[in-house]
């Protein structure tokens, strides 16, 4: 299936379904329609398609009304789904060069911001700030340690900055595809 050109026609779903919302043979092609969309990725057609599913009318407590709702649950699913990724993309092109050399150094263990500066040879000042980006992007944590401040407080690898530290580690780690060598003639006609 081309994907290109096999686009869902969420105007023309929706609009069967405000014709006919009681049919439940219109409700399963606008199923069918999403199950052809959900490899696509194409989270602003997913969106319209979930708004407009909540714009129509459906008897509560019907079949229709638990149809109409399973629709919009898969397409939520499949919307943050799609979100995330495009998130972990985003975090995967930022870990390079010192905040990957940081997030492996915390890996290691529990690590002041001097810790980490004297083991990468960085100044204190460049270590702050990258661990204050690498929190605020979910990467790092403060241990909670009693009493003591953000300079006093150990950083720690969060799930996703293992996660996204071992993906760019397994990254550079895949072999290049082997070339292969032209053979070369020699004046006396072998290879």
């Amino acid at each position: 299936m081309d994907f290109g050109t096999e686009m869902m026609n969420v105007e023309r779903s929706l609009k069967w379904l405000n014709r006919t919302p009681d049919d439940i043979d219109e409700w399963r092609r606008a199923g069918s329609s999403l199950g052809d969309e959900l490899p696509c990725r194409r989270l602003e057609t997913l969106q319209a398609f979930r708004i407009g599913l909540a714009r129509i009318l459906a008897e509560e407590e019907s079949y229709i009304a638990g149809y109409r709702q399973a629709l919009i649950d898969v397409t939520l699913a499949a919307e943050a789904m799609i979100e995330e990724t495009e998130t972990e993309a985003a975090l995967m092109a930022a870990i390079r060069g010192d905040w990957r050399a940081v997030l492996s150094t915390v890996r290691e263990g529990l690590r002041l911001p001097g810790e980490i500066a004297a083991a990468l040879d960085k100044d204190k000042a460049t270590i702050t700030r990258i661990l204050n980006r690498l929190r605020e992007m979910g990467l790092v944590e403060l241990c909670p340690v009693e009493g003591a401040d953000r300079r006093c407080r150990p950083h720690r690898l969060t799930v996703l900055g293992l996660r996204l530290l071992r993906q760019s580690e397994d990254r550079d780690e895949v072999p290049a595809p082997a070339t292969a060598t032209p053979a070369v003639r020699t004046a006396g006609g072998s290879r």
